[in-house]
């Protein structure tokens, strides 16, 4: 059934572009606090770029552009716990 399948769509694409947004934010926030907002351009220059390259990849080369997706997220997850691990040893003082 095609609205099934586009309602699908919407609903898949909403959780996408809402946890990019989420990323997004939490990066600006990130160089806000770090570099008092002197940093915000290249993070904007380069989220941009990255926008773009993906966009193309997945158009161009599909399969290129999921394995780097997956390679993202998993370098996400690990970076996370890491951090996660890091907060979880240290003492209170």
């Amino acid at each position: 059934d095609p609205i099934v399948q586009w309602a699908l769509a919407i609903i898949a694409g909403g959780g996408v572009a809402g946890s990019v947004q989420v990323g997004t934010v939490a990066t600006r926030a990130l160089s806000t606090m770090t570099t008092g907002g002197l940093g915000n351009p290249i993070v904007s220059t380069v989220e941009a770029g990255a926008c773009i390259t993906c966009a193309l990849l997945a158009v161009f080369l599909p399969l290129i552009a999921l394995i780097i997706s997956i390679l993202m997220v998993v370098y996400a997850i690990k970076f996370f716990k890491t951090r996660q691990s890091k907060k979880s040893n240290e003492l209170p003082v």
